[in-house]
C-alpha cells in the first residue's frame, strides 16, 4: 500500500514573560494540549493542511528519520 505525507502547520498566539519562557512553556506540548487551549484556553491559533504527497520507499526511511522515527515504522514483518 502507498505511503502518504500531509503536512499540518498550527500556529499559537500565547501569552508569556519572555521569549526563553515561550519557548520553555511551548517546548513539551502536545498536540492534544495545544488544541485544547486554542479551543477552550487562553491561545488563540489556526491549522493549516498543507499537501499531502506520496512517499516513494526509496525515500520513507530518511522522512521518518526526519522526524525522530527509527525509520521502520512501515515494515512488515
Amino acid at each position: 500500500m502507498p505511503i502518504y505525507k500531509t503536512t499540518i502547520t498550527v500556529t499559537v498566539f500565547h501569552e508569556a514573560y519572555d521569549q526563553q519562557a515561550a519557548e520553555t512553556n511551548m517546548a513539551h506540548r502536545e498536540l492534544e494540549e495545544v488544541a485544547s487551549q486554542i479551543d477552550s484556553g487562553d491561545w488563540i491559533g489556526q491549522t493549516e493542511i498543507g499537501p499531502t504527497v506520496r512517499v516513494p520507499r526509496s525515500k520513507l526511511k530518511s522522512e521518518l528519520l526526519a522526524i525522530g522515527n527509527d525509520g521502520t515504522f512501515f515494515e512488515m514483518g
